[in-house]
């Protein structure tokens, strides 16, 4: 289910362009987590998709990693206390993206 507002497109008709959702708190099934998240990010960006990451700063939260992620991948950051504010949040990200 798309968002009113977000629509697919195909890649001729549009950049790349993931908005990651969460607290930053690196669980991969890795023997260092942020490492290997910190090495996707830049897999990704080598293939011209660029990352923006909205972090839910809860108590285990690593708005850091969220930040080095989003750096990594060209794209921006923003930081919210709770999931109601999710919403405002991806709203601004798909706007911010388009230009």
């Amino acid at each position: 289910m798309l968002l009113p507002g977000f629509a697919r497109h195909s890649k001729s008709q549009g950049k790349q362009h993931i908005i990651l959702v969460s607290d930053g708190d690196a669980t991969a099934p890795h023997p260092s987590p942020t490492r290997f998240a910190i090495k996707e990010a830049a897999k990704t960006i080598r293939k011209g998709i660029t990352i923006s990451c909205i972090c839910i700063n809860e108590e285990n939260a690593d708005p850091d990693l969220m930040y080095k992620i989003s750096r990594i991948g060209r794209g921006r950051i923003t930081i919210i206390d709770n999931t109601q504010s999710m919403k405002d949040a991806m709203v601004a990200e798909q706007e911010a993206a388009g230009s």
